[in-house]
């Protein structure tokens, strides 16, 4: 069993709530027992996709008064397992907050100042006006920023802020950090008794046309992104710039009353750019839908006293809209409340208003306060008459393709960061997700959970796309996951050593070899690599890519491709270090193949994504190997050389970055996918060039619904998750090749 625990704290008054991910082999599934404690000492027990029971621990005895208070430090009392499971699940032990746990704490960024447009770092300008942080420690999540000629995601690099003081925080994150925690309530500048003496102000209107920069932060989602905001408030008419420009949507007024919206993406994904464009049916809307898009419906909004910043005086607009459970977008049995605010200036004419930000925050009865959120900050705003051509659009003229659509989120991407409740597109979104990805839900709660997760994951893969980059996010079979869910599928266990032989071309002999390698190569072509396969809820991807490389290494020997068994490795590589479905350095598969050897697939029992007996004595190996090389490390040219005389070779990245588990086509480049961590193993099968650069191509063991249909091509300038830091491939010969079977086809 494999155990994943962490704390989660909903109320910092009375409750804990602990989860506890268990990692349930025979069945693959994952077993999960959450336990409520309060002050009463009361516990409820809940399985979430388990097969069997889940065990609660007995109730604790009342305590005794305490003589003195405790440190903050001593660890809370633990609970021995005292049940043993009916059927398959052990009883570990089950504390409420034991040393080990993980607390999801807000994460702790890189203050590192960089210059304006540095590489792939979007920088706000110095002389923007003061923020004012609704969470601390999470001034600014990172921003989507694409660099002309570079086509990368990027991190922004946040402001320093001071270090929060420990608050609750929430037990859900989307992506590799955990969720950030905020505070009750905004922070906002002290009100002055003077300024809480003042009548109040009239309503806010804007009936003005406005120019604004701003950006939109959503934490949960973890993005940032900012656009430009032209709008015309006589007729409605509006223009917003993502990212510079690299997409725009359109608010359009046509003669007869009715608007058409249309959002123009550049695509970089192919050889060439492609100016993509989805429109909207003309339609009816009201006053409220032509109003400033950056803003909400501020009808039902009530004045909540002014505040200071810096001299000036800011007005305070609130309103708060709260449901029964079900209602407002929330999940079976989950009731939302929604708590807006409007920071805004008016001027000496006490007509005209300025915003200055406008926040949401979301609670819930299922996953407590602040699970969801979001900040526009208006960075500038400006009172500009704008020419009527800066709101057409030539669609005929300005769009390669075009794609009607009736969604008006992908036309309007701001609009439900602006709706008075949650957008009611994610309950059509869950209800596809739920049917194409055959989900059942085990309670309201897990429901509440996985919408959740997967309203974020969308909100995050749309920002992603609509930067520009080089490659596309998509949904796939991980978007409703919690990371610890999704960290099943990295199978790769550091090795503090570097066994295996040295690579044999050196640096002058590479240098030599490098006008004789073609510009692109794929083994694909030659029928070298055998089908994408599906590692399943086993992390077994170190046995999934040796057993490729052997595959590559078999034919280059002997022109004939046979798929061998990486069921063999998962069953029985425990006496050279490996660990089955666990974590494996894959120099413990190589150590297995040289001395046994490897069966064929169709010959060994068929993988079944756990480990099970092993069968080698019973079934004749295929092939050994050798041994297996290192190829030289952070070396292009040698990974080029090593694939095109030896064969697909064996690479580790870290595959644990959200973009990386959402990606879906194009020639990935991300900075956050870190170039110092190995958690997963691939294969590369290849290189390809796209716009002057080097990208490899890479085979991944997570289906043929996952990437180009199993495939990613990932940049290598840049050591794009580390694909440079320990290639190794196998040194197969003709006297390790034992028998090929009959049936094995030849090269293509």
């Amino acid at each position: 069993m494999n155990e994943l625990k962490f704390v989660l704290r909903r109320d910092s008054n009375f409750a804990t709530l602990k989860v506890q991910l268990v990692l349930d082999r025979t069945y693959s599934t994952i077993c999960s027992t959450v336990m409520q404690e309060t002050a009463t000492d009361a516990r409820r027990c809940r399985c979430w996709w388990c097969p069997c029971r889940c065990p609660c621990p007995p109730p604790r005895p009342a305590p005794t008064p305490p003589v003195s208070v405790p440190s903050p430090r001593t660890p809370h009392p633990t609970h021995p397992a005292s049940h043993a499971h009916p059927r398959l699940c052990p009883v570990a032990e089950c504390p409420l907050s034991a040393p080990g746990d993980v607390s999801r704490t807000a994460p702790a960024h890189n203050v590192a100042q960089t210059p304006a447009y540095a590489d792939a770092a979007f920088n706000a300008p110095s002389n923007q006006p003061t923020q004012f942080n609704l969470f601390p420690g999470y001034n600014q999540a990172p921003v989507y920023n694409t660099i002309p000629g570079q086509n990368s995601i990027s991190q922004y690099t946040p402001a320093p802020a001071p270090a929060p003081a420990p608050l609750p925080v929430n037990y859900w994150a989307p992506t590799g950090q955990p969720a950030p925690a905020a505070p009750p309530a905004p922070e906002t500048p002290p009100t002055s008794p003077e300024a809480e003496l003042q009548a109040p102000p009239p309503p806010p209107r804007f009936e003005r046309p406005l120019f604004l920069r701003a950006r939109l932060t959503v934490p949960r989602a973890d993005y940032t992104e900012p656009y430009s905001l032209w709008w015309d408030a006589a007729s409605g008419a509006s223009r917003i710039d993502f990212h510079g420009g690299a997409t725009s949507t359109y608010r359009m007024m046509m003669r007869d009353g009715r608007v058409m919206s249309a959002q123009i993406r550049v695509d970089r994904t192919e050889e060439t750019d492609v100016r993509r464009c989805v429109v909207s049916t003309p339609r009816r809307v009201s006053l409220a839908e032509r109003a400033l898009p950056a803003l909400p419906d501020l009808s039902a909004f009530s004045f909540a006293g002014y505040v200071l910043r810096g001299t000036q005086r800011a007005e305070r607009w609130r309103y708060t809209l709260s449901g029964h459970a079900g209602e407002l977008g929330a999940a079976r049995g989950e009731a939302l409340t929604f708590r807006h605010e409007l920071l805004l200036a008016r001027s000496a004419d006490n007509h005209t208003t300025t915003p200055l930000w406008y926040a949401t925050r979301v609670d819930s009865s299922v996953l407590g306060a602040d699970c969801d959120g979001y900040v526009h900050y208006f960075d500038e705003v400006q009172l500009q008459h704008h020419d009527s051509s800066m709101f057409r659009l030539d669609i005929a003229d300005a769009c390669e393709q075009v794609e009607i659509t009736d969604r008006m989120e992908n036309v309007e991407p701001l609009r439900e960061f602006t709706m008075l409740r949650r957008d009611p597109r994610h309950d059509a979104e869950l209800d596809r997700y739920k049917r194409k990805f055959q989900r059942v839900y085990a309670d309201d709660v897990e429901e509440a959970v996985r919408k959740n997760l997967l309203m974020q994951s969308n909100r995050h893969m749309a920002a992603g796309n609509r930067q520009g980059a080089g490659f596309e996010l998509a949904t796939n079979f991980v978007s409703d996951r919690l990371v610890a869910e999704r960290r099943v599928l990295l199978g790769v266990q550091d090795e503090p050593r570097e066994p295996g032989e040295r690579f044999p071309h050196e640096r002058a002999e590479l240098e030599a070899l490098r006008g004789r390698l073609p510009r692109k190569f794929d083994w694909r072509q030659r029928g070298a690599v055998t089908h994408v396969r599906n590692q399943g809820l086993c992390a077994s991807c170190w046995a999934h890519a040796t057993v490729g490389a052997v595959e590559g290494a078999l034919f280059v020997e002997t022109g004939r491709l046979v798929p061998l068994s990486e069921q063999a490795l998962v069953d029985c590589a425990g006496p050279y270090g490996g660990h089955g479905c666990k974590g494996t350095w894959p120099s413990a598969a190589y150590d297995y193949i040289k001395d046994i050897g490897l069966p064929a697939l169709d010959e060994y029992t068929p993988y079944k994504a756990q480990e099970q007996t092993c069968r080698a004595d019973s079934v004749p190996p295929v092939t050994r190997i050798s041994g297996h090389l290192n190829v030289t490390q952070h070396n292009i040219l040698a990974l080029k050389v090593a694939i095109r005389k030896y064969g697909p070779t064996v690479v580790l990245i870290d595959g644990e970055t959200t973009s990386f588990a959402t990606y879906k086509k194009g020639y990935y480049h991300d900075k956050r996918c870190k170039r110092t961590s190995s958690n997963h193993a691939v294969l590369a099968v290849g290189w390809t060039v796209h716009r002057g650069e080097t990208y490899f191509i890479v085979k991944n063991s997570w289906s043929t619904a996952w990437g180009e249909e199993g495939y990613v091509r990932m940049r290598a300038p840049t050591d794009t998750c580390g694909l440079l830091r320990r290639p190794s491939l196998p040194r197969l010969r003709a006297p390790d090749v034992l028998r090929v079977p009959q049936a094995a086809p030849a090269a293509a």
